[in-house]
């Protein structure tokens, strides 16, 4: 009886942690890739700006910039 109690507990615990983690994920997912970017610009000097660029290399296209101490 009392291995029976500690395997329902288990099947249990285990179904609890699947469905939690169904409902999780997604909403987890949405907020690493859907949801907005903040960054905070830091180690650029007073009178310099960060440049945003098309694509990462040094030699594409400059599409915007940020000031030291930009951010949201």
């Amino acid at each position: 009886m009392l291995r029976e109690n500690e395997r329902f507990g288990a099947v249990f615990f285990a179904l609890i942690a699947g469905i939690w983690l169904l409902l999780a994920a997604p909403g987890m997912a949405q907020g690493a890739v859907g949801g907005a970017a903040y960054f905070r610009v830091t180690g650029v000097a007073s009178n310099d700006v960060l440049n945003i660029r098309q694509n990462a290399s040094a030699s594409s296209a400059i599409v915007g910039s940020l000031r030291p101490g930009a951010g949201p």
